[in-house]
Protein backbone atom coordinates (compact mmCIF):
# COMPACT_ATOMS: atom_id res chain seq x y z
CA UNK A 1 0.00 0.00 0.00
CA UNK A 2 0.79 3.23 -0.86
CA UNK A 3 2.95 5.69 2.33
CA UNK A 4 0.98 7.97 3.67
CA UNK A 5 2.52 11.64 4.97
CA UNK A 6 0.17 12.50 7.91
CA UNK A 7 -0.65 15.89 8.89
CA UNK A 8 1.04 17.39 12.05
CA UNK A 9 -2.01 17.21 14.22
CA UNK A 10 -2.87 13.50 13.43
CA UNK A 11 -1.39 11.16 16.55
CA UNK A 12 1.11 8.15 15.71
CA UNK A 13 0.32 5.12 16.79
CA UNK A 14 2.86 3.70 19.50
CA UNK A 15 5.23 1.12 18.39
CA UNK A 16 3.46 -0.59 21.37
CA UNK A 17 0.30 -0.72 19.80
CA UNK A 18 1.29 -1.99 16.86
CA UNK A 19 -0.48 -5.75 15.98
CA UNK A 20 1.93 -7.70 13.64
CA UNK A 21 1.47 -8.23 9.81
CA UNK A 22 0.38 -11.52 9.90
CA UNK A 23 -2.64 -10.20 12.01
CA UNK A 24 -3.73 -8.13 8.96
CA UNK A 25 -5.93 -9.47 6.76
CA UNK A 26 -4.29 -9.94 3.01
CA UNK A 27 -7.55 -8.87 1.34
CA UNK A 28 -7.69 -5.67 3.77
CA UNK A 29 -4.49 -4.50 3.01
CA UNK A 30 -5.04 -5.15 -1.25
CA UNK A 31 -7.89 -2.35 -1.28
CA UNK A 32 -6.82 1.06 -2.63
CA UNK A 33 -6.52 3.96 0.29
CA UNK A 34 -9.93 5.28 -1.43
CA UNK A 35 -11.87 2.06 -1.32
CA UNK A 36 -10.91 1.85 2.60
CA UNK A 37 -11.88 5.54 2.91
CA UNK A 38 -15.25 4.58 1.88
CA UNK A 39 -15.76 1.78 3.89
CA UNK A 40 -15.34 3.78 6.82
CA UNK A 41 -17.32 6.32 5.70
CA UNK A 42 -20.17 4.25 5.54
CA UNK A 43 -20.19 3.24 9.22
CA UNK A 44 -21.14 6.83 9.52
CA UNK A 45 -24.11 6.66 7.19
CA UNK A 46 -28.10 6.94 8.94
CA UNK A 47 -28.94 3.64 7.15
CA UNK A 48 -25.42 1.64 8.28
CA UNK A 49 -25.45 2.78 11.76
CA UNK A 50 -27.00 -0.69 13.20
CA UNK A 51 -23.31 -2.32 12.17
CA UNK A 52 -21.43 0.89 14.84
CA UNK A 53 -20.25 -2.77 16.65
CA UNK A 54 -18.24 -3.51 13.80
CA UNK A 55 -16.35 0.17 14.32
CA UNK A 56 -14.27 -1.04 17.09
CA UNK A 57 -13.51 -4.55 15.50
CA UNK A 58 -12.56 -3.23 12.28
CA UNK A 59 -10.01 -0.55 13.66
CA UNK A 60 -8.13 -3.20 15.77
CA UNK A 61 -8.08 -5.74 13.55
CA UNK A 62 -7.19 -3.22 10.67
CA UNK A 63 -4.57 -0.74 12.30
CA UNK A 64 -2.20 -0.59 9.25
CA UNK A 65 -5.28 -0.23 6.51
CA UNK A 66 -4.28 3.74 5.74
CA UNK A 67 -4.09 5.64 8.70
CA UNK A 68 -5.78 8.70 6.94
CA UNK A 69 -8.63 5.77 6.49
CA UNK A 70 -8.74 5.62 10.60
CA UNK A 71 -9.29 9.11 10.87
CA UNK A 72 -12.29 8.67 8.37
CA UNK A 73 -13.34 6.05 10.77
CA UNK A 74 -13.04 7.62 14.30
CA UNK A 75 -13.51 11.18 12.85
CA UNK A 76 -17.18 11.15 14.54
CA UNK A 77 -18.66 9.42 17.25
CA UNK A 78 -21.69 9.51 19.46
CA UNK A 79 -20.26 9.38 22.75
CA UNK A 80 -16.74 7.73 23.88
CA UNK A 81 -18.47 4.40 24.58
CA UNK A 82 -16.46 2.76 21.41
CA UNK A 83 -13.28 4.20 22.83
CA UNK A 84 -13.89 2.21 25.60
CA UNK A 85 -14.11 -1.04 23.61
CA UNK A 86 -10.88 -0.42 22.92
CA UNK A 87 -9.07 -1.13 25.66
CA UNK A 88 -8.43 -4.46 27.28
CA UNK A 89 -10.81 -7.07 27.76
CA UNK A 90 -9.98 -7.48 31.38
CA UNK A 91 -10.33 -3.90 32.01
CA UNK A 92 -13.21 -2.96 31.00
CA UNK A 93 -16.91 -4.63 31.16
CA UNK A 94 -19.57 -3.99 28.54
CA UNK A 95 -22.99 -5.36 30.20
CA UNK A 96 -25.13 -6.33 27.78
CA UNK A 97 -28.86 -4.43 26.80
CA UNK A 98 -31.71 -5.58 28.48
CA UNK A 99 -35.71 -4.53 27.90
CA UNK A 100 -37.95 -5.52 30.39
CA UNK A 101 -41.29 -7.07 29.46
CA UNK A 102 -42.99 -3.83 30.35
CA UNK A 103 -40.90 -2.18 26.86
CA UNK A 104 -38.70 0.09 29.95
CA UNK A 105 -35.05 0.63 28.36
CA UNK A 106 -32.39 -0.65 30.07
CA UNK A 107 -28.66 1.41 29.30
CA UNK A 108 -26.06 -0.69 29.05
CA UNK A 109 -23.44 0.41 31.33
CA UNK A 110 -19.32 0.19 31.26
CA UNK A 111 -17.46 -0.20 33.76
CA UNK A 112 -13.56 -1.07 34.86
CA UNK A 113 -12.95 -4.16 36.38
CA UNK A 114 -9.33 -3.11 37.99
CA UNK A 115 -7.62 0.25 38.16
CA UNK A 116 -6.11 0.99 34.64
CA UNK A 117 -2.33 0.79 33.97
CA UNK A 118 -0.41 3.09 32.14
CA UNK A 119 -0.16 0.91 29.52
CA UNK A 120 -3.78 0.02 29.35
CA UNK A 121 -4.89 3.35 27.88
CA UNK A 122 -2.44 3.13 24.77
CA UNK A 123 -4.65 2.09 21.81
CA UNK A 124 -7.41 4.66 23.77
CA UNK A 125 -4.92 7.47 23.34
CA UNK A 126 -4.30 6.56 19.81
CA UNK A 127 -7.61 5.83 18.85
CA UNK A 128 -9.07 9.56 20.71
CA UNK A 129 -6.61 11.46 18.97
CA UNK A 130 -8.73 10.62 15.76
CA UNK A 131 -11.57 11.91 17.18
CA UNK A 132 -12.61 15.66 15.91
CA UNK A 133 -16.48 14.97 16.64
CA UNK A 134 -18.21 13.92 19.31
CA UNK A 135 -22.37 14.19 18.98
CA UNK A 136 -25.03 12.44 20.85
CA UNK A 137 -27.24 10.62 18.91
CA UNK A 138 -29.45 7.88 20.58
CA UNK A 139 -29.87 6.13 17.09
CA UNK A 140 -25.95 5.34 17.12
CA UNK A 141 -26.95 1.08 18.16
CA UNK A 142 -25.06 -0.21 20.33
CA UNK A 143 -23.50 2.65 21.89
CA UNK A 144 -26.84 4.66 22.74
CA UNK A 145 -27.52 5.11 25.30
CA UNK A 146 -24.86 3.19 27.21
CA UNK A 147 -24.09 4.77 30.82
CA UNK A 148 -20.47 4.74 31.64
CA UNK A 149 -19.94 4.56 35.48
CA UNK A 150 -18.24 7.08 37.78
CA UNK A 151 -15.33 4.98 38.35
CA UNK A 152 -14.16 5.33 35.00
CA UNK A 153 -14.58 8.76 34.57
CA UNK A 154 -12.45 8.85 37.41
CA UNK A 155 -9.82 6.79 36.17
CA UNK A 156 -9.52 8.27 32.75
CA UNK A 157 -9.09 11.93 34.49
CA UNK A 158 -5.88 10.21 36.18
CA UNK A 159 -4.65 8.16 33.49
CA UNK A 160 -6.01 9.23 30.43
CA UNK A 161 -5.20 12.07 27.89
CA UNK A 162 -5.84 15.58 28.90
CA UNK A 163 -8.18 16.47 27.08
CA UNK A 164 -9.40 13.26 26.57
CA UNK A 165 -9.72 13.72 22.58
CA UNK A 166 -6.91 16.61 21.83
CA UNK A 167 -8.06 17.10 18.52
CA UNK A 168 -11.65 17.16 19.51
CA UNK A 169 -14.49 19.92 17.64
CA UNK A 170 -17.03 19.60 17.73
CA UNK A 171 -18.79 18.37 21.49
CA UNK A 172 -22.63 17.54 21.75
CA UNK A 173 -23.15 16.73 25.53
CA UNK A 174 -26.45 15.07 27.07
CA UNK A 175 -26.27 14.53 30.65
CA UNK A 176 -28.58 11.81 31.12
CA UNK A 177 -26.62 9.80 28.40
CA UNK A 178 -23.40 9.46 31.36
CA UNK A 179 -24.77 9.67 34.38
CA UNK A 180 -22.84 12.33 35.55
CA UNK A 181 -25.13 13.90 37.81
CA UNK A 182 -23.83 11.41 40.00
CA UNK A 183 -20.25 12.67 39.97
CA UNK A 184 -18.41 14.71 42.37
CA UNK A 185 -16.57 16.66 42.45
CA UNK A 186 -17.49 19.13 39.68
CA UNK A 187 -14.24 18.51 38.13
CA UNK A 188 -15.27 14.66 37.57
CA UNK A 189 -17.45 15.75 35.43
CA UNK A 190 -17.00 14.25 31.80
CA UNK A 191 -17.94 16.96 30.36
CA UNK A 192 -15.18 19.42 31.91
CA UNK A 193 -12.82 16.24 30.71
CA UNK A 194 -13.53 16.90 27.20
CA UNK A 195 -12.97 20.60 27.06
CA UNK A 196 -9.91 21.50 25.16
CA UNK A 197 -8.23 24.39 22.96
CA UNK A 198 -9.04 23.00 19.69
CA UNK A 199 -13.05 23.15 20.26
CA UNK A 200 -14.90 25.21 18.53
CA UNK A 201 -18.47 24.01 18.92
CA UNK A 202 -20.12 22.82 21.93
CA UNK A 203 -23.73 22.17 22.38
CA UNK A 204 -25.02 20.27 25.96
CA UNK A 205 -27.70 19.91 28.46
CA UNK A 206 -26.62 20.19 31.65
CA UNK A 207 -27.96 20.78 35.53
CA UNK A 208 -27.81 24.45 36.63
CA UNK A 209 -25.68 23.10 39.65
CA UNK A 210 -22.54 23.09 36.83
CA UNK A 211 -23.74 26.14 34.48
CA UNK A 212 -21.69 28.28 35.47
CA UNK A 213 -18.84 26.36 36.26
CA UNK A 214 -19.26 24.93 32.95
CA UNK A 215 -19.14 28.21 31.24
CA UNK A 216 -16.20 29.57 32.88
CA UNK A 217 -14.15 26.37 31.97
CA UNK A 218 -15.21 27.05 28.50
CA UNK A 219 -13.72 30.65 28.38
CA UNK A 220 -10.94 29.13 30.12
CA UNK A 221 -10.10 26.54 27.75
CA UNK A 222 -11.29 27.37 24.43
CA UNK A 223 -10.08 29.95 23.16
CA UNK A 224 -11.30 29.72 19.45
CA UNK A 225 -14.76 28.65 20.16
CA UNK A 226 -17.57 30.02 17.82
CA UNK A 227 -20.43 28.23 18.67
CA UNK A 228 -21.97 27.68 22.27
CA UNK A 229 -25.20 26.22 23.33
CA UNK A 230 -26.25 25.37 26.51
CA UNK A 231 -29.66 24.21 27.69
CA UNK A 232 -30.92 24.16 31.34
CA UNK A 233 -31.99 20.55 32.05
CA UNK A 234 -34.09 19.88 34.91
CA UNK A 235 -37.09 17.45 36.65
CA UNK A 236 -39.26 20.20 36.16
CA UNK A 237 -38.61 21.01 32.53
CA UNK A 238 -38.60 17.49 31.34
CA UNK A 239 -41.90 16.58 33.27
CA UNK A 240 -43.94 19.08 32.26
CA UNK A 241 -43.74 19.25 27.86
CA UNK A 242 -47.02 20.27 27.45
CA UNK A 243 -46.28 24.17 26.67
CA UNK A 244 -43.47 23.32 23.83
CA UNK A 245 -46.30 20.40 22.71
CA UNK A 246 -49.05 22.98 22.64
CA UNK A 247 -46.70 25.80 20.80
CA UNK A 248 -45.00 23.86 18.98
CA UNK A 249 -43.21 26.49 17.70
CA UNK A 250 -40.84 27.54 20.38
CA UNK A 251 -39.02 26.45 23.18
CA UNK A 252 -40.52 27.04 26.82
CA UNK A 253 -39.02 29.34 29.38
CA UNK A 254 -37.29 26.84 31.90
CA UNK A 255 -37.72 27.07 35.50
CA UNK A 256 -35.07 25.60 36.74
CA UNK A 257 -35.53 24.75 40.65
CA UNK A 258 -32.26 26.74 41.61
CA UNK A 259 -31.82 30.03 39.15
CA UNK A 260 -28.72 30.39 37.47
CA UNK A 261 -27.66 33.26 36.10
CA UNK A 262 -24.46 34.13 33.42
CA UNK A 263 -22.18 37.21 34.62
CA UNK A 264 -19.69 38.47 31.79
CA UNK A 265 -16.59 36.98 33.85
CA UNK A 266 -18.39 33.68 32.97
CA UNK A 267 -17.66 34.82 29.36
CA UNK A 268 -14.15 36.10 29.24
CA UNK A 269 -12.04 34.86 26.53
CA UNK A 270 -14.55 33.80 24.15
CA UNK A 271 -13.97 36.69 21.77
CA UNK A 272 -15.29 34.81 18.58
CA UNK A 273 -18.53 33.60 19.33
CA UNK A 274 -20.74 33.89 16.39
CA UNK A 275 -23.82 31.32 17.79
CA UNK A 276 -24.96 31.68 21.69
CA UNK A 277 -27.68 30.19 22.60
CA UNK A 278 -28.48 29.91 26.27
CA UNK A 279 -31.83 28.12 27.48
CA UNK A 280 -33.04 28.56 31.03
CA UNK A 281 -29.53 30.65 31.55
CA UNK A 282 -30.48 34.11 32.70
CA UNK A 283 -28.29 36.82 30.94
CA UNK A 284 -27.74 39.51 33.44
CA UNK A 285 -27.25 42.85 32.26
CA UNK A 286 -23.20 42.78 32.22
CA UNK A 287 -23.31 39.60 30.29
CA UNK A 288 -25.51 41.36 27.70
CA UNK A 289 -23.48 43.97 27.40
CA UNK A 290 -20.19 41.58 27.17
CA UNK A 291 -22.21 39.52 24.04
CA UNK A 292 -23.39 42.85 22.55
CA UNK A 293 -19.71 44.15 22.19
CA UNK A 294 -18.55 41.11 20.17
CA UNK A 295 -18.40 41.65 16.83
CA UNK A 296 -19.14 38.32 14.60
CA UNK A 297 -22.31 37.36 16.79
CA UNK A 298 -24.60 36.79 14.19
CA UNK A 299 -27.25 34.00 16.37
CA UNK A 300 -28.22 34.77 19.80
CA UNK A 301 -30.98 33.50 22.14
CA UNK A 302 -31.24 33.78 25.73
CA UNK A 303 -33.73 34.03 28.84
CA UNK A 304 -34.12 36.92 30.77
CA UNK A 305 -35.61 38.15 34.01
CA UNK A 306 -36.49 41.79 33.87
CA UNK A 307 -36.66 42.22 37.36
CA UNK A 308 -32.93 42.16 37.01
CA UNK A 309 -32.41 44.70 34.83
CA UNK A 310 -33.29 48.52 34.45
CA UNK A 311 -36.52 48.63 32.41
CA UNK A 312 -35.55 52.25 31.05
CA UNK A 313 -31.84 51.45 29.74
CA UNK A 314 -31.09 48.30 29.72
CA UNK A 315 -27.43 48.56 29.24
CA UNK A 316 -25.93 51.61 27.34
CA UNK A 317 -26.28 52.32 23.84
CA UNK A 318 -23.02 51.85 21.26
CA UNK A 319 -22.96 52.64 18.31
CA UNK A 320 -21.97 48.96 16.91
CA UNK A 321 -23.97 46.84 19.56
CA UNK A 322 -25.35 43.57 18.36
CA UNK A 323 -24.26 44.89 14.86
CA UNK A 324 -23.95 41.90 13.21
CA UNK A 325 -26.68 39.94 14.50
CA UNK A 326 -28.83 38.01 12.22
CA UNK A 327 -31.39 35.84 14.30
CA UNK A 328 -32.39 37.01 17.82
CA UNK A 329 -35.07 35.21 19.87
CA UNK A 330 -35.71 36.04 23.79
CA UNK A 331 -37.65 34.86 26.60
CA UNK A 332 -38.81 37.07 29.32
CA UNK A 333 -41.29 38.11 31.96
CA UNK A 334 -42.35 41.34 30.14
CA UNK A 335 -42.42 42.39 26.89
CA UNK A 336 -41.58 46.36 28.00
CA UNK A 337 -38.15 44.76 28.55
CA UNK A 338 -37.56 43.52 24.87
CA UNK A 339 -39.20 47.05 23.45
CA UNK A 340 -36.60 49.02 25.32
CA UNK A 341 -33.99 46.18 24.07
CA UNK A 342 -35.03 46.19 20.38
CA UNK A 343 -34.13 50.10 20.04
CA UNK A 344 -30.43 49.30 21.36
CA UNK A 345 -30.12 46.79 18.42
CA UNK A 346 -27.84 48.32 15.55
CA UNK A 347 -27.58 45.66 13.02
CA UNK A 348 -29.49 45.86 9.75
CA UNK A 349 -29.48 42.50 8.98
CA UNK A 350 -31.73 41.03 11.69
CA UNK A 351 -33.59 38.21 9.43
CA UNK A 352 -34.89 36.24 12.02
CA UNK A 353 -36.92 37.74 15.07
CA UNK A 354 -38.86 35.83 18.24
CA UNK A 355 -40.12 37.23 21.28
CA UNK A 356 -41.55 35.42 23.94
CA UNK A 357 -43.37 35.65 27.28
CA UNK A 358 -45.04 32.95 29.31
CA UNK A 359 -46.01 34.77 31.87
CA UNK A 360 -49.05 36.64 31.16
CA UNK A 361 -50.34 37.91 27.99
CA UNK A 362 -49.14 41.26 27.09
CA UNK A 363 -51.58 44.60 27.02
CA UNK A 364 -52.67 45.74 24.37
CA UNK A 365 -50.74 49.29 25.04
CA UNK A 366 -47.68 47.02 25.66
CA UNK A 367 -48.12 45.04 22.35
CA UNK A 368 -48.32 48.44 20.39
CA UNK A 369 -44.93 49.18 21.52
CA UNK A 370 -43.45 46.24 20.67
CA UNK A 371 -44.63 46.30 17.30
CA UNK A 372 -43.35 49.67 16.37
CA UNK A 373 -40.30 48.55 17.77
CA UNK A 374 -39.86 45.51 15.56
CA UNK A 375 -41.26 47.90 12.41
CA UNK A 376 -38.85 50.68 13.01
CA UNK A 377 -35.52 49.14 13.25
CA UNK A 378 -32.92 49.42 11.17
CA UNK A 379 -33.97 45.87 10.00
CA UNK A 380 -37.08 46.38 8.42
CA UNK A 381 -35.80 46.03 4.74
CA UNK A 382 -34.45 42.43 5.30
CA UNK A 383 -36.55 41.05 8.49
CA UNK A 384 -38.44 37.53 7.00
CA UNK A 385 -39.56 35.49 10.24
CA UNK A 386 -41.30 37.11 12.92
CA UNK A 387 -42.63 35.16 15.89
CA UNK A 388 -44.55 36.66 18.86
CA UNK A 389 -45.86 34.43 21.86
CA UNK A 390 -47.74 36.27 24.14
CA UNK A 391 -48.97 34.18 27.43
CA UNK A 392 -49.56 30.18 27.38
CA UNK A 393 -51.64 29.39 25.19
CA UNK A 394 -53.47 26.91 28.04
CA UNK A 395 -53.05 29.37 31.12
CA UNK A 396 -56.73 29.93 31.83
CA UNK A 397 -56.01 32.25 34.91
CA UNK A 398 -55.77 34.93 32.27
CA UNK A 399 -58.64 35.99 29.77
CA UNK A 400 -57.63 35.89 26.17
CA UNK A 401 -56.29 39.16 25.50
CA UNK A 402 -57.39 40.88 22.30
CA UNK A 403 -55.32 43.10 19.89
CA UNK A 404 -56.86 45.55 17.93
CA UNK A 405 -55.22 45.65 14.18
CA UNK A 406 -54.57 49.28 13.74
CA UNK A 407 -52.55 48.79 17.12
CA UNK A 408 -51.18 45.31 16.05
CA UNK A 409 -50.60 45.30 12.56
CA UNK A 410 -49.91 48.80 11.45
CA UNK A 411 -46.33 49.14 12.82
CA UNK A 412 -45.64 45.86 11.16
CA UNK A 413 -46.68 46.83 7.66
CA UNK A 414 -43.09 48.52 7.30
CA UNK A 415 -41.58 45.20 6.67
CA UNK A 416 -41.69 44.38 3.06
CA UNK A 417 -39.52 41.40 3.03
CA UNK A 418 -41.56 39.56 5.55
CA UNK A 419 -42.22 35.90 4.67
CA UNK A 420 -43.02 33.68 7.99
CA UNK A 421 -45.53 35.64 10.91
CA UNK A 422 -47.25 33.89 14.01
CA UNK A 423 -48.47 35.25 17.34
CA UNK A 424 -49.48 32.02 19.49
CA UNK A 425 -49.83 32.50 23.06
CA UNK A 426 -53.17 33.69 25.01
CA UNK A 427 -53.99 36.42 22.38
CA UNK A 428 -55.73 36.75 19.14
CA UNK A 429 -55.83 39.85 16.34
CA UNK A 430 -58.83 40.79 15.87
CA UNK A 431 -58.97 40.54 11.79
CA UNK A 432 -61.09 42.13 9.12
CA UNK A 433 -61.51 42.52 5.48
CA UNK A 434 -58.79 45.73 5.80
CA UNK A 435 -56.45 44.24 7.86
CA UNK A 436 -56.33 41.23 5.76
CA UNK A 437 -56.28 43.69 2.74
CA UNK A 438 -53.43 45.59 3.79
CA UNK A 439 -51.71 42.24 4.74
CA UNK A 440 -51.88 41.14 1.35
CA UNK A 441 -50.29 44.66 -0.18
CA UNK A 442 -47.84 45.22 2.23
CA UNK A 443 -46.06 41.59 2.50
CA UNK A 444 -46.13 40.07 -1.49
CA UNK A 445 -44.29 37.75 -0.39
CA UNK A 446 -45.92 35.93 2.30
CA UNK A 447 -45.36 32.26 2.50
CA UNK A 448 -46.67 31.44 6.73
CA UNK A 449 -48.77 33.33 8.28
CA UNK A 450 -50.45 31.68 11.56
CA UNK A 451 -53.02 34.29 13.73
CA UNK A 452 -54.53 31.20 15.37
CA UNK A 453 -55.10 30.29 19.17
CA UNK A 454 -55.26 26.21 19.24
CA UNK A 455 -56.83 26.68 22.92
CA UNK A 456 -58.69 29.78 22.89
CA UNK A 457 -62.25 30.21 24.57
CA UNK A 458 -65.15 28.59 22.07
CA UNK A 459 -66.77 31.79 23.20
CA UNK A 460 -64.88 34.34 22.25
CA UNK A 461 -63.91 32.14 19.00
CA UNK A 462 -67.75 32.20 18.14
CA UNK A 463 -67.87 35.95 18.27
CA UNK A 464 -64.88 36.41 16.18
CA UNK A 465 -66.29 34.25 13.44
CA UNK A 466 -69.74 35.41 13.60
CA UNK A 467 -67.86 39.37 12.82
CA UNK A 468 -65.45 38.26 10.35
CA UNK A 469 -65.81 34.94 8.95
CA UNK A 470 -66.87 35.99 5.24
CA UNK A 471 -64.31 38.79 4.84
CA UNK A 472 -62.16 36.70 6.37
CA UNK A 473 -61.93 33.84 4.14
CA UNK A 474 -62.30 35.84 1.07
CA UNK A 475 -59.10 37.43 2.00
CA UNK A 476 -57.49 34.10 2.94
CA UNK A 477 -57.81 32.72 -0.25
CA UNK A 478 -56.35 35.81 -1.94
CA UNK A 479 -53.13 35.40 0.33
CA UNK A 480 -53.05 31.81 -0.59
CA UNK A 481 -53.82 32.70 -4.29
CA UNK A 482 -51.01 35.36 -4.02
CA UNK A 483 -48.58 32.66 -3.15
CA UNK A 484 -49.25 30.04 -5.94
CA UNK A 485 -48.24 32.65 -8.16
CA UNK A 486 -45.16 33.09 -6.73
CA UNK A 487 -44.41 29.41 -6.72
CA UNK A 488 -44.06 29.29 -2.93
CA UNK A 489 -45.97 27.33 -0.26
CA UNK A 490 -48.26 28.74 1.67
CA UNK A 491 -49.97 28.33 5.18
CA UNK A 492 -52.09 30.93 5.85
CA UNK A 493 -53.95 30.12 9.30
CA UNK A 494 -56.39 32.43 10.87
Amino acid sequence: MASVTLPPSVYTPPQACKITMMNVPANILSLPPRVIERICETLHEEQTRCSMQALVSFSRTCWAINWLAQGVLWRILPSIAPLLCTLPADLCSFSSQVTPADGTVVPSCIEFLRNPYHKDLDRFRMYAALVQEIRADLTWWPFAPVRVAPGVWSALRARGPKPLCPNLRVLQHVQELDSDTKLSPVSDNPIFMLLGPSLTSVAVDISSTLAQSLLRAISRTCPDLDSLSVRITSGQACSNPPVRALQGRSDAMHAPARRCNVYSCNLWGLIDLTVVKLVGIYVAPDALSYLGNLPHIRILEFDVHCDDLLWDAPHEKHDKRFSSLESLKVRTNRFEWCTVFLETITSCRLQVLSLVCLERPAPFIVMRGLCEAVGAGPWREKLHTLEIISGRAEDRRYRIQGYPPVDFMGPLLTLPALRRFALYGRCKVMYGDATLEAMKDAWPGIEHLDLRNPLEDHRIEDQVRRESDMTASTQKARLNEQCERQNTPSMISL
